[in-house]
């Protein structure tokens, strides 16, 4: 039982990462100027350019003109800018929570786990027993004093009757009871070496996951419950999808360059509706709602982002849902119904996306991107209804 309840007391540990200061660094990015295909407005595309020899506003002329025909859109014009970035800061060790006794044992403390290669190692369990037993050899050696003076006392006042010889038993017993505990340790090892070896017992370290809500979570936390609730049942059959079903749904979006709303910073907004471009940052974390996760790695604007939300790589596009496959497989053409979202009911949506959290029956709903995309997330988070379309086909979808 004391074995459990050390390793849970460790594992319920929160590993806190010490905050680090991020440093700056410069580097050479090439901005373009150009008119997407069918658009009269300009948009502009930003990259670090691949090495050369020849100077930095040819080469991102040419990588600028290379790029916008790659995207079929015309160039206009090139411009070269330095870019001061932050650079992720260095992997700080955790700090683990180290199990504090009820009862403390006298001249004794944990010491803590060790951090390697990836797993952290930790023998509270070989400590506790040491220095149990530290502490009954200190408490035997006192009790075995006790007993010999008091055999004494009664060899002495027994002279040579029966008081005598109990004296003299007390005496050797409370010494062989002692001399017993000090040499347990060598008749265990006698026995069998292992049973004398503290090994300690090593975990592999696992980073946070994402947090298991959206935009429509964090803005409306009394919808928790629930959405774990449909997040728990089980796929409706085809038959239940064809003439109408009960899903959860939430939001999500793209956020625009820089864009923070609830989530604190830029980075930990992308990081809850999105991927990020250049990994995540494990040493530090985002929260919202009660839920933790890990922020983008800062990126220059004009960096691609959110251009993908789950492997395989799907581009969002209006109208795309992130659903369970093996509820909604890929593809799955289906109309909403009785949804907050006004916008969403009578709608064809198309079952294109996934998330590690999307499971059972929820969904969660591409509303596109900026401010008020935001709005749109918050305001999809509810029950509704969704009915199949025949054969996929969006017009054969019902009306109603």
């Amino acid at each position: 039982m004391m074995r459990r309840a050390l390793i849970l007391v460790f594992i319920l540990g929160t590993l806190l990462p010490s905050s680090g200061q991020a440093e700056t660094t410069t580097v050479e990015a090439c901005h373009c100027n150009y008119y997407p295909t069918g658009k009269s407005t300009a948009a502009r595309l930003a990259f670090i350019p691949e090495t050369g020899s020849t100077p930095l506003n040819e080469r991102c002329q040419t990588q600028c003109m290379e790029r916008v025909q790659q995207a079929g859109g015309t160039f206009i014009s090139s411009e070269a800018r330095s870019e001061i970035v932050e650079d992720t800061p260095p992997a700080v060790e955790p700090s683990p929570i180290v199990p504090r006794l009820s009862v403390p044992i006298p001249n004794f403390s944990f010491t803590k786990p060790v951090f390697e290669n990836g797993s952290v190692s930790v023998n509270f369990i070989g400590q506790y027993i040491v220095g149990i037993y530290r502490w009954l050899i200190g408490i035997a050696a006192v009790f075995a004093v006790v007993m010999i003076m008091v055999g004494g006392i009664q060899y002495m006042l027994g002279a040579t009757g029966k008081g005598a010889k109990e004296g003299m038993e007390r005496i050797k017993n409370a010494i062989v009871g002692f001399v017993i505990l000090l040499a347990s340790y060598l008749l265990l090892y006698t026995v069998n070496p292992q049973l004398v070896v503290s090994r300690p017992i090593s975990f592999k370290v696992i980073e946070r996951s994402d947090a298991d809500f959206t935009a429509s979570i964090v803005a409306h936390p009394e919808l928790a419950d629930t959405a774990e609730e449909f997040k728990g049942m089980g796929c409706p059959s085809t038959e239940e999808l064809r003439n109408g079903v009960t899903f959860f749904t939430t939001g999500y979006y793209k956020p625009s360059y820089g864009e923070k709303q609830a989530y604190q910073s830029f980075e930990c907004n992308i990081a809850m509706q999105c991927t990020c471009p250049n990994g995540r940052q494990p040493e530090s974390s985002c929260s919202a709602a009660g839920g933790k996760w890990q922020p983008c790695v800062p990126f220059p604007e004009g960096t691609t982002y959110c251009n993908q939300t789950s492997p395989p790589a799907v581009l969002p596009q209006a109208f795309h849902t992130a659903a369970v496959s093996s509820c909604l497989p890929k593809g799955t053409v289906f109309k909403i119904f009785d949804s907050p979202l006004g916008e969403a009911n009578n709608a064809v949506w198309y079952a294109e996306d996934g998330g590690a959290w999307i499971k059972g029956r929820r969904l969660d709903l591409y509303t596109g991107e900026g401010s008020t995309a935001y709005t749109r997330a918050v305001s999809a988070g509810g029950k509704v209804t969704i009915k199949t379309c025949p054969g996929n086909n969006p017009s054969q979808c019902p009306t109603n």
